[in-house]
């Protein structure tokens, strides 16, 4: 439950500046609480899992202004600078009542290091333990008791300008800061959620440890201040009946986007948030490209409506839009910081042969980071989260509406929809490429020689089978957002 009060006064404080300021409270009211573990509070010493932030509440003052520059509404200025909250995230706060130590314990069994797996047991009290008599370690999620719900600091500001007789266009700025944004951390590892040294390429260590061997995964849901977002849009918009060919309308508009968080918050789970966060330090506050940024994007719409008989139109329409491919991050596929887990590595990127331990794959991987400008650029580094894209995708639909009058008022609309007709055209066009979970596996590792040096060699294979390995093998073609799809509509409308 989130209590939320707001207050909002305009104020016409000349006839040419509208003023607008408010003030929103929300107050996140928890009914319950989770299950205490008296076992966790010895093993982590001032963290209970009973802790919820219930009560702490959360203010977001606003304002905001519209100018009329020349009078005649042909040029408006406006903007405005506020906190902003949504929606509770309940599904993170909830796993802290699933996830006590109290509840259940969960058993994971696999063939890892060829040992074999149980025949499974329907009985929950006759499971295949490690070792008869002893309890498996549990996972625990907890919440920081000061934690506070996400909360945005955003500002904006825009001119519209009457550019001709039917044309306006606007240009907007828009950045936004975090606050209270959300950060999961792993405390059973390393020094109670610390690192305890550096590796020999740079990265915080945790150097495989393990504080509690009573509990798996310690996740604590906290707060950081870090991340931002910058927007800068353009666009021009043609008015319907208005300026040379009333019956033409549209418009074209370009959107820039430079978005930084520390973690993306892309799965329900709080083990999931952490673990399958690919960054320089899991669980530090680094920033890096969101995995939900489009850092370029162009949408154009046009429309022509053709008007004959009593109440009969067609209306013609195509819609287009273009955007940067996804972000996405190269890995390597081992347990390099000693975090505990090897699918959340970030890859070194070696400058030369003279980096690695084996010389002999150097040919192997230095054709593969030339294929990718984003490799190219982290040579010598750790690989910067996110800094790597997709191909751009271009996406063109079509509509055709017919109008047919009926008694009185009311008519019938008949709706022709051609999506994705790049792809209808031909096959190779209109495809969205992704890589699967937004990271790729470059690199096997086999650990650092004598002096530091990581034995690397390329995960990657000729997956599309082009004869060559390169940054085209690492994508996957999106099945049901790369086909053209037909669709027939009818509405009637009284």
């Amino acid at each position: 439950l989130q209590l939320g009060f707001y207050v909002q006064d305009e104020w016409k404080a000349t006839p040419r500046l509208n003023l607008t300021g408010g003030l929103r409270v929300d107050v996140p009211v928890i009914s319950d609480e989770p299950l205490r573990n008296p076992t966790f509070e010895q093993d982590f010493p001032g963290f209970r899992t009973d802790q919820t932030p219930s009560g702490n509440i959360m203010w977001s003052p606003r304002f905001g202004f519209n100018y009329d520059l020349t009078g005649d509404r042909t040029t408006q200025i406006r903007g405005g600078v506020g906190l902003f909250a949504g929606l509770p995230p309940a599904v993170w706060l909830s796993n802290a009542f699933s996830n006590t130590g109290m509840d259940f314990l969960t058993i994971e069994l696999s063939t890892f290091a060829g040992d074999s797996v149980p025949n499974f047991s329907p009985d929950p009290f006759n499971q295949p333990f490690v070792s008869p008599g002893t309890q498996p370690p549990a996972n625990i999620a907890l919440l920081d008791e000061d934690f506070k719900l996400p909360q945005v600091l955003r500002s904006n500001l825009a001119v519209d300008h009457q550019l001709s007789e039917g044309f306006v266009g606007t240009v907007e700025f828009l950045y936004a800061r975090n606050i209270n944004e959300v950060l999961f951390q792993n405390l059973n590892i390393g020094d109670f959620g610390r690192p305890v040294g550096t590796t020999p390429d740079g990265r915080p260590d945790y150097g495989g440890l393990r504080p509690s061997d009573n509990f798996a995964s310690v996740i604590l849901l906290t707060n950081t201040n870090e991340g931002r977002q910058i927007n800068l849009m353009a666009r021009i918009r043609k008015q319907l009946g208005r300026g040379p060919l009333p019956d033409l309308f549209g418009s074209i508009a370009y959107n820039f986007m430079d978005a930084e968080d520390v973690n993306s918050g892309r799965s329900s789970r709080a083990i999931s948030n952490w673990r399958f966060n690919e960054t320089f330090d899991p669980n530090g506050e680094n920033t890096a490209t969101s995995d939900f940024e489009v850092r370029h994007r162009i949408v154009g719409d046009l429309s022509y409506q053709l008007r004959y008989g009593p109440g009969f139109a067609t209306t013609i329409s195509v819609f287009y839009e273009g955007r940067s491919g996804s972000p996405f991050s190269y890995l390597v596929r081992a347990d390099v910081n000693g975090d505990g887990f090897r699918d959340n590595e970030l890859a070194f990127i070696p400058a030369s042969a003279n980096d690695i331990a084996n010389p002999d794959n150097w040919p192997a991987i230095e054709a593969f980071i030339n294929s990718d400008e984003a490799l190219k650029e982290a040579r010598g580094q750790i690989f910067p989260r996110n800094s790597a894209r997709a191909p751009w995708r271009h996406r063109l639909d079509l509509r055709v509406a017919q109008k047919i009058p009926s008694v009185k008022l009311q008519n019938f609309e008949v709706t022709l929809d051609v999506l994705n007709f790049l792809n209808l055209l031909n096959d190779d066009w209109g495809q969205v490429k992704f890589v699967r979970f937004d990271a790729a596996n470059l690199f096997n590792f086999n650990g650092y020689d004598a002096n530091g040096k990581p034995d690397l060699s390329l995960r990657v294979r000729d997956s599309n089978e082009d004869g060559k390995i390169d940054r085209e093998d690492v994508f996957q073609v999106s099945d049901l957002a790369s086909r053209w799809q037909i669709q027939l509509g009818i509405r009637y409308s009284f």
